[in-house]
């Protein structure tokens, strides 16, 4: 991938997370065809032709919205702080930092989905590979044990 796409992905994904943060305080257009275009990928094109509407339509509820979202996020700063909050954390509990990784990752994978899952199974042994670091990581060690007994 080049830098133009990378940043492109980048800026879909801030996108995506500003719209659940703020997305409720959107018209309902520009929620949805936002939702349409970062979290299903949808082009411009694919939304005008679903809506019957056109694709300068799309755009400018497009722009609008994230412009929106993003004015709101200057104000509020709620996803500086979601972000600012894993980080702090990894700082703070170093071991903890491929947990909240993988968290994050299988996040992102089941709000892409929509809620729609057709095959758990690869969530399934993610989740369980979680489950057994975290459980690893809060166990007290032998030598733990021996100190306090």
């Amino acid at each position: 991938m080049n830098s133009a796409e990378n940043e492109r992905i980048a800026r879909v994904v801030r996108l995506a997370r500003l719209l659940d943060l703020y997305g409720e305080l959107l018209t309902d257009r520009q929620r949805q065809f936002l939702h349409l275009h970062c979290d299903e990928d949808m082009s411009f094109s694919e939304i005008a032709e679903e809506f019957g509407v056109s694709r300068q339509a799309v755009h400018d509820a497009v722009k609008h919205g994230s412009d929106s979202i993003e004015h709101y996020e200057e104000k509020l700063k709620l996803l500086s702080k979601a972000e600012a909050a894993p980080k702090a954390a990894e700082i703070s509990r170093p071991e903890l930092s491929g947990s909240v990784t993988k968290l994050q990752d299988l996040y992102e994978r089941l709000r892409r989905s929509g809620g729609i899952i057709y095959d758990a199974s690869s969530i399934t042994r993610d989740l369980g590979e979680i489950i057994a670091e975290l459980t690893r990581l809060s166990s007290p060690t032998n030598e733990e044990s021996t100190n306090k007994a």
